[in-house]
């Protein structure tokens, strides 16, 4: 399930007008401290779904390439996982969350997350691991961890 909610820490600055910034998909927003919570509206768009995921820089988040030698999964997996949990999308790589490929909000975010693992996984552990065009994020997960 994706959030309905995104909180942003400390992003308040004098004379700056962060509300006529936010996107117009937005359906609420609150305040409190230095944080501001965004409220999502899971709409459908004129061409799908919005997905607010599919503009995050991975790379900022999980800095290095998972590579077979020398091992550097443990690194790369707990870098990913804690990525996927900032932006409330661990059920994407959880087994015991059933998938959902008639959600389309859904699907883009798996999508997203399994984009995510492409471009931080080097071709050798990608070529072990990938099966095929409907193989979950999830899927893909397990399939990565089962690789080490």
């Amino acid at each position: 399930m994706l959030p309905n909610s995104i909180l942003l820490h400390g992003i308040r600055a004098p004379g700056l007008d962060l509300i006529s910034h936010l996107p117009r998909r937005l359906s609420s927003f609150s305040s409190h401290g230095n944080c501001l919570r965004l409220n999502l509206c899971h709409q459908r768009h004129p061409r799908g779904y919005f997905c607010p995921f599919a503009t995050i820089n991975v790379k900022l988040h999980v800095p290095m390439v998972l590579e077979l030698k020398p091992s550097n999964f443990t690194k790369w997996s707990m870098a990913f996982h804690a990525m996927c949990g900032k932006f409330g999308l661990l059920q994407h790589l959880d087994t015991a969350s059933p998938a959902r490929p008639t959600d389309e909000a859904w699907q883009q975010a798996d999508f997203c997350v399994r984009g995510w693992m492409y471009s931080t996984a080097s071709d050798s552990v990608l070529n072990l691991a990938m099966t095929n065009t409907q193989q979950t994020a999830c899927a893909l997960w397990q399939a990565i961890d089962d690789v080490f």
